[in-house]
């Protein structure tokens, strides 16, 4: 909630190896640290030219998983159809792969789905999440030399 008369306001996030806070608004956005798990503290003032208020009490966060979709370092390798889907999709490759990892977490980050297979150039692969709930999922694919990952939509 705004603060009257306040100009901006400065956010903290601590401790400081957490993570760092974007905004200088009522609300803004927190880059975590990957390699922080724990407790963090949120805390907010309200500033003008007239000086700088107090810091809110404040707001513990727990930070156990950070779940994020990094770049695919091989774009054209996998192609997942329908997207979104009612829980069946297929995968098409277009390279051959040994020893596959092929994960589906749902938006908290837990595995739902895991298969460890081999993959052929050009193998349509069927995956049937259909007793999964809607919504959105990440599709991991790993071996040894790659990763792909996609959001995935059930509806």
């Amino acid at each position: 909630e705004a603060v009257p008369f306040a100009d901006y306001y400065e956010w903290n996030v601590e401790p400081i190896e957490a993570g760092t806070f974007a905004g200088m608004s009522t609300t803004g956005t927190i880059t975590w640290n990957q390699s922080f798990l724990g407790v963090a503290t949120i805390s907010v003032r309200a500033m003008n030219n007239c000086g700088d208020g107090l810091y809110s009490e404040g707001f513990e966060v727990t930070v156990d998983k950070i779940v994020a979709i990094p770049e695919n370092s091989n774009e054209n390798a996998f192609y997942v159809y329908p997207n979104p889907n009612k829980g069946s999709f297929n995968i098409l490759s277009s390279s051959a792969m040994q020893d596959a990892n092929i994960i589906v977490y749902n938006i908290i980050g837990e595995k739902v789905f895991e298969l460890n297979t081999d993959i052929a150039v050009g193998e349509n692969m069927h995956i049937g999440l259909e007793h999964y709930p809607k919504g959105l999922y990440i599709l991991s694919i790993t071996t040894d030399h790659s990763r792909f990952t996609e959001k995935l939509i059930i509806k």
